[in-house]
């Protein structure tokens, strides 16, 4: 849709005078500069963004629903093949979460599942495992008869948990790559490690042991398998972690959030719609840590300071990758 595709290349970049924008024509996408001047205090490197729609893990998205924020520049560049995440090991999008990314960037897993089909009529639980060298393209697919997801692809294997439809996400288990071979980390339904690397899996649970509102933080050791709980958390979402496994979470104050990384609040925005604060799918790269929020603001926390980058008109964007 032209009009939506040009609506995809506005950039507002915060704290710069804005200038007026050119019409943009879907059919071949260009930088557009939305600033009037270049963003000198940024970094050198382009940011890979899609619309959260793109990026569902397993299922075939549509392409071009994002592009790359280019610094120092002020430009956003729509790519017409955006979908999934984009692996710099090999230079293009690929249809995987890049938490489903190994860390070299050579090998990817994603999953694939018959869950769509419930809504026309019911069906047995079926899902496969694609683990993909991201080089070749060669393919090694493994299937349940259970609804498995990606969580994280870690140096050990492919982390997963499993799902019902509408229903909870919980467990953890790890998947050797090469063998197919499934070992059970944790079959609690009471926990959804939703973010796994570095060693330890974070989670939400309800300090009641029911599935009452998530106030209670629990970490698990992923050799030991130890899990230990930190209560008092109440409006907290886990959206990732930083370099050395501490989780990063969002608490909604209503009105405004504040980024809580570990055990330290790293900002406050006490005046700010929730809809602006921070979503899943953080990245930290060589630059700092990248954040984006439903509402299309991009943010960046870098020498202990977290500011307001950008704000792109993207549906729910989403960090894809390194900036680089």
């Amino acid at each position: 849709m032209p009009a939506r595709a040009a609506c995809l290349a506005a950039l507002l970049v915060a704290g710069v005078c804005q200038g007026p924008t050119a019409h943009h024509n879907s059919a071949t996408p260009t930088p557009r500069r939305a600033v009037a001047r270049p963003v000198s205090t940024l970094p050198a490197c382009r940011l890979p963004l899609v619309s959260y729609p793109s990026y569902v893990d397993g299922i075939t998205a549509t392409p071009g629903a994002g592009g790359f924020l280019n610094f120092p520049a002020g430009t956003f560049t729509v790519d017409p093949t955006a979908a999934g995440s984009y692996d710099r090991a090999v230079s293009r999008w690929i249809p995987a979460q890049r938490e489903g990314t190994s860390a070299d960037g050579l090998h990817y897993a994603y999953a694939s599942t018959n869950a769509g089909q419930l809504s026309n009529h019911p069906v047995a639980p079926e899902s496969d495992i694609i683990v993909v060298d991201a080089r070749s393209g060669a393919k090694r697919d493994f299937h349940f008869l259970i609804w498995y997801a990606v969580a994280s692809y870690e140096p050990e294997g492919v982390y997963l948990y499993r799902y019902e439809f509408n229903g909870p996400r919980w467990g953890l288990w790890l998947l050797d790559p090469s063998t197919g071979s499934l070992t059970t980390i944790s079959a609690d339904q009471n926990y959804y490690w939703e973010q796994v690397g570095h060693g330890v899996a974070w989670a939400l649970t309800s300090s009641a042991g029911d599935s009452g509102n998530p106030d209670t933080l629990a970490r698990m050791d992923l050799d030991t398998k130890q899990i230990t709980k930190t209560p008092g958390n109440p409006n907290i979402q886990l959206i990732g972690q930083d370099q050395t496994g501490q989780p990063i979470m969002v608490r909604d104050l209503n009105p405004g959030f504040d980024v809580i990384v570990g055990q330290a609040t790293i900002a406050y925005e006490p005046s700010a719609p929730i809809n602006a604060a921070p979503g899943r799918y953080v990245v930290t790269d060589a630059r700092g840590m990248w954040f984006s929020s439903p509402d299309g603001q991009i943010w960046l926390y870098s020498g202990g300071s977290f500011r307001h980058i950008a704000r792109v008109a993207l549906d729910a964007p989403v960090i894809a990758g390194d900036c680089a």
